[in-house]
């Protein structure tokens, strides 16, 4: 299998460390990998892209008729509408007689490992799937990837800051 990191993905220690756990599982159905610099024509590959619109995954993407655009906060998929760009995966699948294709979108690089992730897992757990196309949550969408879940209370012009004192365990 050819796995092609599209343009906009860069080859960084953690997206490694998918493809090695990817590796890993496919080597129990002795299937290899291989990394490719060149988008494949022919043979199985996975493709991995972020949502970026680029010409290198337009091959991939079009025949889905998915709107990829990177500065709107949402991404039209045929079937499911408008989807969350944020903490959200795509999962495209194609075969043809040349090969398959499996194209694994996202919006950051820590959603794409996230995504890659969840299919070396070999498990759709948190994936709705429609025909060819998956849509998969695998992080947080919009505000809540910041909100840490701590409330903090300022205080108001006069008022004593409030002293905090351990409690003896």
């Amino acid at each position: 299998m050819q796995v092609y990191p599209s343009s906009e993905v860069q080859l960084t220690a953690e997206i490694i460390a998918a493809i090695s756990g990817l590796q890993t599982a496919l080597r129990f159905v002795d299937t290899s990998i291989e990394i490719v610099d060149e988008a494949p024509r022919d043979g199985d590959a996975l493709i991995l892209g972020t949502f970026a619109p680029t010409d290198d995954l337009l091959n991939f993407t079009e025949s889905f008729n998915i709107e990829l655009d990177e500065f709107n906060e949402y991404i039209t998929v045929p079937g499911f509408g408008d989807v969350g760009r944020y903490g959200n995966g795509i999962v495209l699948f194609e075969k043809n007689k040349k090969g398959s294709t499996l194209t694994l979108l996202a919006d950051t690089p820590e959603d794409l490992i996230s995504l890659l992730n969840t299919i070396t897992s070999g498990s759709l757990y948190g994936c709705v799937l429609q025909g060819d196309i998956g849509i998969c949550s695998v992080g947080y969408g919009g505000s809540y990837s910041e909100d840490t879940g701590e409330a903090t209370v300022e205080p108001t012009s006069g008022e004593a800051t409030p002293e905090v004192t351990p409690t003896p365990g």
